[in-house]
């Protein structure tokens, strides 16, 4: 794959999988360029990261609005940060849960403490959740790791 603009060559990429490798890197100022004009593009580009990878067309109507320090705003060269800032992700796909049987999946939370405590005294809570059937249910607990003493024997149906 390559990214033309007029007849230069931008950017290339390898087709890997169902990947494309970018093979691209920041161009090089030439030699041939002379130290005013060299220090004039890296401003462009300093200003360009500072201000969030802004782009050109709107740093030169900053510029014209005097807010870079009388700075004139040249061409932008490759900037891989701005396209890897604009590629699209997938999502991970939703998780499903497909139980047969009754203890297939189990689903426990235990949340506190909350700042009011139960009737019973307890300041944290267990919830569970069968996976195949019906059965929810939450209980109290007096500490983190410990069940309220009304609790040992917990029947689920």
């Amino acid at each position: 794959m390559e990214i033309s603009k007029g007849s230069t060559i931008v950017i290339r990429g390898i087709k890997k999988g169902n990947l494309y490798m970018l093979q691209g890197s920041t161009n090089l100022i030439s030699e041939s360029i002379s130290v005013a004009d060299k220090h004039t593009l890296d401003l462009t580009r300093l200003w360009h990261m500072r201000l969030g990878h802004m782009s050109e067309r709107g740093m030169m109507v900053l510029s014209k609005q005097k807010l870079l320090r009388d700075h004139t705003v040249k061409e932008l060269k490759f900037c891989e940060h701005c396209v890897l800032g604009k590629h699209h992700r997938i999502k991970f796909p939703k998780a499903q849960h497909t139980t047969k049987s009754t203890l297939d999946y189990v689903h426990s939370n235990c949340w506190g403490p909350s700042r009011v405590p139960s009737l019973g005294g307890g300041r944290y809570f267990l919830y569970i959740s069968v996976g195949c059937s019906v059965v929810r249910s939450v209980t109290t607990m007096t500490g983190r790791y410990k069940s309220h003493p009304n609790n040992k024997n917990i029947k689920y149906y």
